[in-house]
């Protein structure tokens, strides 16, 4: 019998399995990652020459101090010093032909050292915001060539894993035949028509995140399906520059390139944090996750940032590091940002300066709620639902929001929650701008237009609260945020604890775990910490004094007594050392959570067993004796009080936490917020309880019940993005605990599930913004050992900072997997917020 039959059997005889047993192991196997690029830094590229284009005859928004508030901001941080810095390089002849027509290059280079300033306007004014002096050329080929170079870089992988290009001229309005909006060579166009002709990229993930819609870069690539173009603009129904009726999101690419220009026009100013992480988790990632880039270009441009005249929305610095971070999960991590927009000096510095952090990999500054705005706007909810049914055809993640018949009332809506019919929604296209409809371009365009009109006593009091977040900001990290970040805590005692007959909750489990990370080279960049036994005040924290006892006397027990003991309990083997085990489990938990409280490690896993999460206040279950997580989270409530208020535990393990549920709900604790994602089958995976449903009866409890047996990465990744993450960026937690249970990866004998060791990275990955990065993993189940092994790499690799190895989402997901997304959405909107998409939509589709 082999190793998975064995385990089967096992399980059998301790009825944990109260469902059918897989009918034989699948022939996937887990994935691998090199672990070999863990010394890449961050590539930073600038030249101060590019201070030399300004405008020599008005004042300009697109100015010299741009590039030098950026730079000084940096070198403020220090964040310098820990980039490797890259020479600037000048662009080639050829290199701007990959975009840019023949002729107009050569008039752009024909106001190289031009000092006739009448020749220069006449120039400048056929153009829309442009302004040229004698040293325009020259800046514009050393943005491009620089930006070239980056990218090669970071796609070469041997000094750099990512990095930020500080470059003006910006380039995104750039046309194939025509300067626009400040800008003269497309820079994100041309690196990735480079990368695509010289380096044999076939799919690149532009986002443009400036303000302005990217109408440049958008006609490069509209019937291309090696690019995804997404844009974030302000549109105001087009009445906002640059008026064009193709920024609106019925613009969806053309021919083999239709579903791959993503616009999201926003119709009112002030739009917020919350807005763009809702349209970052609901639309651009699962898109992004499903196209599966090979590159990401970022056109940074700062201009939605708070406080900018030409923006006028309110996004802060320390959301474009969430943005940044949450990009950073895809392409392996290869993500370059190009400097384009943004002209408000204080909000453009400290935003570009976020950015660079995110891509250092220091952890994300505190998400500080007195800031951070996290009530979405009606008009972005719109937005997202107009673009998710433009684009829905052509991408199978976005398939959480039903379908109606347009004109059809009576129409019967997608089942989803409580109800057989869902709030409709019908997406409009309005247009109410000008440019569009002018048959002609003006002769002339009007040289003062390089500068927008500003109300002195608003940006006075904006700069007062960009300065008041600026200064209230907790940057503070552990000294080693970068070097021996991680702590690893274990012992080999632990794996005296075990059963006399096969059993998958092993001591091998354990040790094969701790083998590979020392194989892989990740334990020793980890911080190793010294193993404690939980006190028993501390384990009363969550447990009732009688289980404590009860489970104490075990030490002394005989094996009769511990056999008729286990035999009474759910699923129990105990043996005379599980009670030391348990402590040694409970013990490292907690001082995990003390060293990631105290800063003295940005974040920690725990190497334990026996696991906890099916252990409730007052009996052992499902393996577990005491609830480790549950005595941490109590424990930090506790010691830290004054910046340990809300908690947040995630639990992606197999089955059910139905312990860690029982004890939040007993104590009624609202600072304590409980996820888990589990199979349920109606109730036959174990614990084989209706408390496992989504049905929860309390705010604070969220279950995501699987019930289907082959949930893979694509139905995770969706919860994930749909469910967990904008409800924890709601919540706001000061720590993160997860039960860490890998028995939902590939090949295990429980689960059953096909999660690839690498979709681990990813979970941890993104739940590293919240709580400025303190979090603490805590291995729950999980039993194929070599499944676990790399599983644990996975989540031990990105807590050290490395990013997860890119995921290719190409199976659908199932239906029973979105019909459950659906129910906890819909049970859960009225508590949260920011599940505010819970639509159907029309079941017709946009016009070809």
């Amino acid at each position: 019998m082999d190793q998975v039959g064995e385990l089967i059997e096992s399980v059998k005889k301790l009825d944990i399995a109260k469902r059918p047993s897989p009918s034989s192991k699948t022939k996937a196997q887990p994935s691998t990652k090199p672990w070999t690029k863990s010394g890449l830094k961050t590539g930073l590229i600038f030249d101060d020459f590019m201070t030399k284009h300004e405008c020599i005859w008005t004042k300009s928004d697109e100015c010299p101090e741009r590039y030098q508030c950026v730079i000084d901001r940096i070198r403020h941080y220090n964040y310098h010093e820990q980039c490797h810095i890259l020479e600037s390089q000048v662009a080639t002849k050829e290199q701007v032909l990959l975009a840019h027509d023949e002729d107009y290059y050569e008039l752009v280079m024909s106001t190289k050292g031009e000092k006739d300033i009448e020749k220069l306007k006449r120039i400048s004014e056929k153009f829309d915001g442009i302004y040229f002096n004698e040293f325009t050329y020259d800046c514009a080929m050393l943005a491009l060539g620089s930006s070239i170079k980056l990218a090669e870089s970071v796609l070469e992988q041997k000094e750099i894993k990512n990095g930020f290009a500080v470059i003006r001229t910006p380039g995104h309005h750039a046309q194939k035949a025509e300067a626009n909006g400040f800008c003269f060579f497309n820079n994100a166009a041309i690196v990735a028509r480079h990368c695509i002709k010289e380096k044999g990229l076939k799919r690149i993930l532009i986002i443009d995140w400036d303000v302005h819609h990217g109408q440049g870069t958008q006609s490069f690539f509209y019937d291309d399906p090696n690019v995804l173009y997404v844009s974030i603009h302000r549109y105001e129904k087009g009445k906002f520059w640059p008026e064009l009726i193709e920024s609106n999101f019925n613009f969806t690419g053309l021919n083999a390139g239709k579903g791959f220009n993503l616009n999201f026009p926003l119709n009112e100013t002030g739009c917020n944090d919350m807005d763009y992480l809702l349209m970052w988790l609901n639309v651009i990632m699962p898109v992004a996750y499903e196209f599966n880039p090979q590159m990401v270009i970022v056109s940074a441009g700062f201009d939605a940032a708070i406080g900018c005249p030409e923006g006028h929305m309110r996004v802060k610095p320390v959301t474009f590091h969430v943005l940044c971070h949450t990009l950073m999960s895809l392409a392996d991590g290869k993500v370059v940002a190009l400097l384009e927009g943004g002209y408000n000096l204080l909000s453009l510095a400290e935003s570009a300066a976020m950015t660079l952090r995110a891509l250092i990999g220091y952890p994300c500054p505190r998400i500080d709620s007195k800031f951070i705005e996290m009530t979405p706007h009606n008009s972005v909810i719109q937005t997202i639902l107009d673009l998710i049914w433009a684009i829905r055809p052509h991408w199978q993640m976005l398939g959480l929001q039903g379908s109606f018949e347009r004109f059809k009332p009576e129409s019967t809506g997608s089942p989803g929650g409580d109800v057989d019919q869902r709030p409709r929604y019908r997406p409009v296209a309005t247009y109410e701008g000008t440019a569009s409809y002018s048959e002609n371009k003006p002769e002339k365009y009007d040289l003062e237009g390089v500068c927008c009109v500003k109300d002195k006593a608003k940006q006075a009091a904006l700069r007062d609260e960009i300065l008041s977040i600026i200064e209230q900001a907790d940057l503070s990290c552990p000294t080693n945020a970068l070097e021996k970040r991680t702590l690893i805590l274990y012992d080999d005692l632990m794996t005296r604890h075990k059963s006399r007959d096969p059993h998958p909750e092993s001591p091998e489990r354990y040790l094969r775990i701790k083998k590979y990370l020392g194989e892989t080279g990740l334990l020793a960049r980890c911080a190793t910490g010294e193993s404690r036994r939980a006190a028993e005040d501390e384990l009363a924290l969550g447990h009732d004094r009688e289980h404590i006892e009860l489970l104490k006397k075990t030490a002394t027990m005989s094996d009769k007594e511990l056999l008729e003991l286990g035999n009474s309990l759910d699923s129990i083997y105990i043996n005379q050392f599980t009670y030391d085990c348990a402590l040694l489990a409970a013990g490292c938990a907690i001082e995990a959570v003390d060293k990631v409280m105290n800063r003295t490690y940005s974040n920690a896993f725990a190497l334990i067993r026996p696991p906890g999460h099916h252990a409730s206040a007052d009996t052992a279950a499902g393996f577990c004796f005491f609830n480790n997580v549950v005595v941490a989270a109590k424990y930090a409530l506790k010691h830290y009080p004054d910046t340990c208020k809300r908690i947040l535990m995630i639990d992606y393990d197999f089955h059910h936490g139905n312990g860690v549920q029982r004890m939040v709900q007993q104590d009624d604790d609202d600072n304590i917020l409980y996820i888990s994602l589990h199979g349920f089958n109606d109730g036959y995976e174990y614990p084989g309880e209706q408390l496992s449903n989504y049905t929860t009866g309390s705010k604070n409890i969220i279950n995501i019940p699987w019930n289907e047996d082959r949930m893979n990465d694509t139905e995770y990744i969706m919860a994930y993005l749909s469910i967990i993450l904008p409800v924890a960026y709601e919540f706001n937690p000061d720590l993160v605990l997860v039960s860490s249970g890998f028995d939902a990866a590939i090949n295990d004998p429980l689960g059953r599930y096909k999660v690839s060791p690498a979709a681990y990275g990813h979970f941890i990955h993104h739940l590293l913004p919240l709580a400025s990065g303190r979090l603490v993993a805590c291995l729950e189940g999980g039993y194929h050992l070599t499944s676990i092994s790399e599983c644990a790499a996975h989540v031990v690799s990105v807590l050290l900072g490395d990013p997860p190895q890119a995921l290719a989402l190409k199976q659908p997901s199932s239906r029973a997997a979105v019909l459950s997304i659906k129910n906890v959405i819909s049970y859960h909107k009225s508590n949260y917020k920011t599940l505010c998409l819970d639509y159907d939509l029309p079941s017709d589709v946009l016009d070809e």
